[in-house]
């Protein structure tokens, strides 16, 4: 009996992982469960744990964790190769000063081709790190591996170099993220990632930020090299030095597609409504590739002393085409780069008619714009809510009063300006269901 006793206490012992979560094995198909603030703190500490498998199952609040900050899921030496899902639950006051190393987040660091963070969203994160490099909510870097339907709200994050909202440092694939906050460093400083390079495309993602540094500073990226930014874009303020853009501070060798900036952009040298330095890699094993900006747009005001853009501050033997910027609410009438238009031009999908621009609607892609009648400039499909009729952001009361007025009123289709959800030209019960469905969500929310 007692033989029998020791063993049953040394495998309860030993199975400490198995102990300290809230049920699961760790595997894919039965993943460890995560529904506190403690238990954030034993996975941050266990290392062996950080190959294997998570799902979160409740809101948690890490205000609630006792004896100071846990340190970062991941580091330098054995970053975090598993799953991290998030289900869609928040994890609320997340801070940090980062104990000196570099590679604040979350996540310190992640790595590994199948390692993936997915549908986190992380609420009033502070990270307050001024002297490190490679500063994010969510993740210092992310070396490879992917970052999927993840959303920072009111960050408060300072780093050095390498600074953004939700990664600090990026060479993994990024999709449909967003971030709101504040977010400061000295280079390389963006509302989404600090850098991203030579990896993935960052697709389908968004910043609505206050953005401050002093070289290579972007509202969605501060530095893009050897990269991609598609089917993206910035808003709020960016505030730099050198090489400052409402989407992208500078870019080695990138690639912005069809993309849009409404920030506003103040800086010294190098300044642009969407781009502040667009020009070759410096990465010599890849050769001299030129930066490449396509089929984009800006419209927020710009300010800078030195070469300074309405779209583009600086284009050296780098590529801008169709492309355009407004004149008037950016009041910048040159730019090293694009087409500078009037507010109405830029309203009219006439415009981008000629210019390669693709609002096709697919069936199995949301890659193609949209205008939502008169006034209105192109946005990415993904960005539009269905039953949004107020374009708030969101589908509430004041879309469904939208709708009620034109009750039972022959309607053009909801992309097309009109409230017929349905694609029977007609406000009807049909329609009423189709809001009921998008009831309360907002593009790019969880």
């Amino acid at each position: 009996m007692r033989r029998t006793f020791l063993i049953v206490l040394l495998m309860v012992c030993g199975s400490r992982s198995e102990a300290q979560y809230s049920g699961g094995t760790g595997t894919a198909d039965d993943p460890y469960l995560i529904g506190t603030a403690q238990e954030i703190a034993e996975l941050a500490a266990d290392a062996n744990d950080w190959s294997l498998c998570f799902r979160q199952i409740a809101p948690i609040d890490m205000a609630e964790l006792t004896g100071g900050a846990p340190p970062c899921i991941g580091n330098q030496d054995i970053p975090f190769s598993g799953v991290f899902d998030g289900a869609g639950q928040t994890i609320a006051n997340f801070a940090t000063t980062g104990r000196g190393d570099n590679g604040i987040g979350l996540f310190g660091q992640v790595r590994g081709y199948t390692a993936r963070v997915c549908n986190v969203t992380l609420v009033d994160p502070n990270i307050q790190a001024p002297d490190l490099e490679y500063v994010g909510a969510l993740a210092g870097r992310l070396r490879s591996g992917s970052v999927t339907n993840c959303h920072v709200v009111g960050a408060h994050i300072t780093g050095h170099m390498g600074v953004g909202g939700l990664i600090g440092w990026n060479q993994g694939a990024v999709s449909n993220c967003s971030t709101t906050g504040a977010i400061t460093g000295v280079y390389s400083v963006g509302g989404l990632a600090g850098v991203t390079f030579w990896c993935d495309d960052i697709r389908d993602c968004r910043a609505h930020v206050t953005v401050c540094g002093v070289k290579r500073v972007g509202g969605l990226v501060g530095n893009c090299a050897l990269a991609g930014v598609q089917w993206c874009s910035a808003g709020g303020s960016v505030t730099g030095q050198i090489d400052v853009g409402g989407l992208v501070g500078a870019s080695d060798g990138g690639l912005l597609a069809n993309c849009y900036a409404g920030a506003s952009v103040t800086g010294t040298e190098a300044v642009g409504g969407l781009l502040g330095c667009n020009t070759l890699s410096c990465d010599c094993s890849a050769g001299a590739l030129p930066g490449e900006v396509r089929c984009c747009y800006s419209t927020g005001p710009v300010q800078g002393t030195f070469s300074a853009g309405g779209l583009v501050g600086v284009n050296h033997e780098s590529i801008v085409r169709d492309s355009f910027w407004d004149t008037q609410t950016s009041e910048m009438a040159t730019s090293d780069g694009g087409v500078g238009l009037a507010t109405a031009a830029l309203q009219s999908e006439q415009t981008f008619a000629g210019a390669h621009w693709d609002f096709t609607p697919k069936t199995l892609s949301m890659d193609y714009w949209v205008m939502r009648g008169p006034a209105t400039y192109p946005r990415p499909a993904w960005q539009i809510v269905p039953g949004d009729a107020d374009d708030d952001g969101d589908v509430d009361l004041a879309d469904f009063s939208l709708l009620a007025r034109d009750w039972s009123q022959a309607s053009s289709s909801f992309c097309e300006g009109g409230h017929d959800l349905t694609g029977d030209a007609c406000v009807d019960i049909r329609d009423i269901a189709a809001l009921s469905h998008q009831w309360l969500r907002g593009a790019g929310s969880p």
